[in-house]
C-alpha cells in the first residue's frame, strides 16, 4: 500500500512539473509575442527613417556637387558634416532593423534581452551624434563676403550663434548618457520619445517574464 502511495504521488509530481514547464513555456511564447508586437511599429518607424533619409542623403550630395565655389565654402563644409552624420544615422536604423526583425524570430528570451540592451545603447549613441552637428545648422549660412562687405556686427553675431551651438551640442553629447537617466529633462527628450518607449515596453515585458519564472 505504502509503495502504491508512492508510486502515485511520484506520477503526480512528474505530471504536474509537465504542467508547469508547459504553463512556463505558453507564458514565455505570450510574452515574446507582446514583445513583437511592440517592437513591429518601431520597426515600421525605422523603415520610413531609412527611406527617407536616403532620399534626403541623395539631395544633400546634389547640392553639394553644384555648391563647389569659394562663395559657398561654408555650405559645402556644413552640409558635409551633415551628410556623414546622416549617413551614419541611416546605417544604424539599418542595424537597428536587423536586430529587431531578428528579435521577432527568436525564441530565447535571453537572447532577445541582450538584443533590446544593443538597440537601446545604439539608439542613445544615434541622438548623441546628432547633437553634435548643431552648429552646422549655423555655419550653412554663412558666406566669405560677410566678413568684408558687411559690418563687423553681423559676423560676431553669427560667430557667438555658432559658439552656443558648439556648446549645446557638445554638451547634449557629453550628458546624454545613463548617468542622466534621473533627470527630467533626459526623461523628456530621449527616454519619452517614439524611438525608446517601444524598447522600455519591450524590456519590462521580458523583466514580467523573469519575476514570473522565479
Amino acid at each position: 500500500m505504502e509503495e502504491e502511495l508512492k508510486n502515485i504521488w511520484a506520477a503526480y509530481d512528474r505530471k504536474l512539473e509537465r504542467n508547469l514547464a508547459l504553463n512556463m513555456r505558453i507564458v514565455k511564447e505570450i510574452q515574446l509575442q507582446k514583445v513583437d508586437a511592440v517592437m513591429r511599429p518601431l520597426y515600421n518607424i525605422k523603415l520610413v527613417g531609412v527611406v527617407f533619409g536616403l532620399i534626403w542623403l541623395a539631395f544633400i550630395a546634389f547640392l553639394i556637387r553644384y555648391s563647389l565655389t569659394f562663395d559657398k565654402i561654408f555650405f559645402v563644409i556644413s552640409a558635409g558634416i551633415h551628410w556623414i552624420v546622416s549617413a551614419i544615422a541611416v546605417g544604424v536604423y539599418i542595424y537597428h532593423m536587423s536586430l529587431i526583425r531578428s528579435m521577432s524570430n527568436s525564441g530565447n528570451v535571453m537572447d532577445t534581452q541582450r538584443k533590446l540592451a544593443r538597440l537601446e545603447s545604439s539608439s542613445l549613441q544615434v541622438a548623441r551624434v546628432s547633437f553634435v552637428q548643431l552648429p552646422v545648422f549655423v555655419t550653412f549660412q554663412v558666406k566669405p563676403a560677410m566678413f568684408s562687405e558687411q559690418p563687423p556686427v553681423t559676423a560676431i553675431i553669427y560667430l557667438v550663434i555658432t559658439v552656443i551651438f558648439t556648446w549645446a551640442g557638445l554638451w547634449l553629447y557629453r550628458h546624454l548618457s545613463y548617468k542622466s537617466m534621473d533627470k527630467k529633462w533626459f526623461q523628456r527628450l530621449v527616454m519619452n520619445g517614439q524611438e525608446m518607449t517601444p524598447i522600455r515596453k519591450a524590456s519590462q515585458l521580458l523583466r514580467e517574464l523573469d519575476e514570473f519564472e522565479k
